[in-house]
């Protein structure tokens, strides 16, 4: 009986013994006698010349939809060209009718007009004041005779407008097709479909006695114009009318060891928003050189991060930078910094106005030190 209270004694205290030796954390810590880091955190600000913001005027043509309106900051300008692959007797038309699609109605009343045969824009490179690569247009806001058109409102789902049929032979056989401008009574913005998008483009609807004939857009674009000027401590973020804004962290209390950064979240507080749609898509873009930030600088066109920002919802727009940072502290001498942006830049109407003062812009960072060796 002794024998066998000994021999179980003796099973429990082994068994208690093997228990125990299997307490162990993953991945080896104790038998490389290592201690499991926990996560520490850092807050970065932007270096003194860290900041900096501007305004670029970019081509719209290849945008899915055409902006319409003016506000106090902005106007918004169509431009239609159409394509006539047939002669046409324009004393034998009984009504010409331009016709728009909506895809975001407001009551925008507008004129039309003649854009000059002297004016041969191109979709790929107009803007407010150019109408092709590097040739400006006589009068910014596009060349247009004085000869109206048309008037009317935009309407919900499509807007036919019914042109004057004694300037007809004006509108195909001596212009660059029609400019749509917003009256200056107006206040608001009006989306329509752009021939990007398909079957909702834009067309020319001639009547004639027994037949129809439709034409189709061969170039339609919209211009934008603001007032919207860049103060010293202004941090904007825009399309349309595109903002940039430029950024770079002092990461000096990083440690210079090798670390694994387990969160970076940059903090943005909007000031001031506007846009035509509920949201905007704002990316951020590694910068690749060296150079101090102007509009010239360079930047990698893959984004780093993205964010959708709500209008009327959100106040902080909150960006992932976490590959970044990582990046940034195994090549440290490669933080040029990144660039704030929207996406697409030609894409609707809007912008977003950082606010530099505290909290303000910010960037926080957690990292785990790489464990210590044995010896």
């Amino acid at each position: 009986m002794g024998n066998k209270v000994f021999y179980l004694s003796l099973f429990i205290a082994l068994f208690l013994v093997f228990i125990g030796s299997c307490e162990k954390n993953s991945v080896g810590y104790e038998e490389l006698e290592r201690q499991i880091s926990q996560p520490e955190y850092l807050e970065a600000r932007t270096t003194l010349t860290g900041r900096w913001s501007y305004r670029k005027y970019i081509p719209l043509g290849k945008s899915s939809v055409l902006v319409l309106g003016r506000n106090l900051a902005y106007e918004s300008r169509l431009l239609f060209d159409f394509s006539f692959s047939d002669t046409i007797a324009v004393e034998s038309v009984i009504s010409a009718q331009l016709i728009l699609y909506t895809k975001l109605a407001f009551p925008v009343a507008f004129k039309v007009y003649p854009i000059k045969s002297s004016s041969p824009w191109k979709e790929t490179y107009t803007t407010w004041t150019r109408m092709d690569d590097n040739v400006p247009w006589d009068s910014a806001g596009g060349d247009f005779y004085l000869t109206l058109l048309a008037q009317g409102t935009v309407n919900a789902e499509s807007t036919v407008i019914n042109l004057n049929l004694s300037k007809l032979d004006t509108i195909i056989n001596h212009s660059r097709g029609l400019i749509v401008i917003p009256d200056t009574q107006s206040n608001g913005f009006a989306a329509i479909y752009a021939k990007e998008f398909g079957s909702k483009q834009a067309k020319l609807l001639l009547q004639f006695t027994r037949t129809k004939k439709t034409y189709l857009i061969n170039q339609d674009a919209h211009i934008i114009y603001t007032t919207q000027e860049l103060g010293a401590q202004d941090y904007l973020i825009g399309c349309g009318v595109p903002y940039r804004t430029l950024l770079k962290f002092d990461l000096t209390s990083l440690p210079r060891e090798p670390v694994t950064i387990t969160l970076a979240e940059l903090y943005l507080p909007i000031d001031e928003e506007f846009s035509i749609f509920d949201t905007l898509k704002i990316v951020a873009k590694k910068i690749t050189d060296s150079m101090p930030f102007s509009e010239l600088t360079k930047f990698d066109n893959s984004a780093q991060a993205s964010a959708d920002y709500s209008l009327r919802q959100d106040s902080v727009l909150i960006l992932d930078l976490q590959s970044l940072v990582q990046f940034w502290s195994i090549n440290p001498d490669s933080n040029f910094g990144l660039i704030l942006c929207t996406e697409p830049e030609n894409y609707g109407l809007g912008r977003l106005k950082i606010n530099p003062h505290a909290p303000g812009i910010r960037l926080k960072i957690g990292y785990i030190k790489a464990p210590q060796g044995r010896f």
